[in-house]
């Protein structure tokens, strides 16, 4: 191949690659905040998902305690019925701020 076709060929690459890069740019432009917002809304899943499951992890730990030791039970009672009570507030704190 001589030097003309090799250099036609790497402007064509080249004025695709600029292409596609302006049309990603403009696309971007656009909207900005959505892949921002998308990625905190996916760490805020990520996170509350995680939560979720160490709390069942510890009711799970302490169930198996109270099982072995009586005297924790009531103990238990209180500490669940206080969450309930949090989980309760926080949820109505919540639909009165909407």
């Amino acid at each position: 191949m001589s030097k003309n076709e090799f250099k036609k060929q790497d402007e064509q690459v080249i004025g695709m690659v600029n292409h596609t890069a302006g049309t990603d740019a403009r696309e971007g432009m656009k909207n900005p905040r959505t892949a921002d917002t998308e990625a905190a809304c996916k760490q805020r899943r990520i996170l509350l998902t995680v939560i979720q499951v160490l709390s069942c992890i510890l009711v799970a730990a302490l169930l198996v305690t109270a099982l072995m030791d009586p005297e924790l039970v009531v103990h238990l009672v209180n500490v669940g019925v206080l969450a309930c009570g949090i989980v309760a507030a926080v949820a109505i704190d919540r639909q009165l701020r909407r």
